[in-house]
């Protein structure tokens, strides 16, 4: 991995361990203020959606912690880095707060860094274990 990618990877696991911390400005602190993040899904899963800038991310963040109970968070499954890319997979649990229930799912975080910062960032789960957990269809 040459110097680049390994320095984009650094800036995405800061940017993991302030999130498991709760630590918000160390999040913003890796994201470019332009930054441009997408959490795929129909809107049944109250996360869903495109957020661009400090302010929606912060109101993303916001809705993270109002709708998911998270119990367990491992994004250190794989990581693969090339050029501007990071690519991380990993593995999530808890409760959708709305309803109580469980939710279990594997996911592809996938980030694009230019000068240090996260530019883009796009996260891939399982849709259908979110929305039976929010929603209770598909038991």
């Amino acid at each position: 991995m040459d110097a680049t990618a390994e320095a984009n990877v650094q800036t995405v696991m800061s940017l993991y361990a302030a999130f498991e911390k709760g630590d918000v400005e160390g999040m913003l602190v890796a994201l470019d203020p332009a930054i441009d993040w997408e959490f795929y899904g129909p809107n049944t899963i109250p996360l869903a959606g495109r957020y661009h800038g400090h302010d929606e991310v912060l109101r993303f963040i916001g809705m993270i912690g109002d709708s998911l109970d998270i119990q367990n968070f491992s994004p250190d499954v794989a990581v693969v880095a090339s050029g501007d890319g990071v690519a991380v997979t990993g593995k999530e649990s808890g409760l959708a707060r709305p309803t109580g229930r469980p939710f279990e799912s594997h996911f592809v975080h996938m980030f694009t860094l230019r000068g240090g910062k996260i530019v883009a960032a796009r996260e891939y789960y399982d849709t259908a274990a979110l929305v039976t957990a929010f929603t209770g269809a598909g038991d």
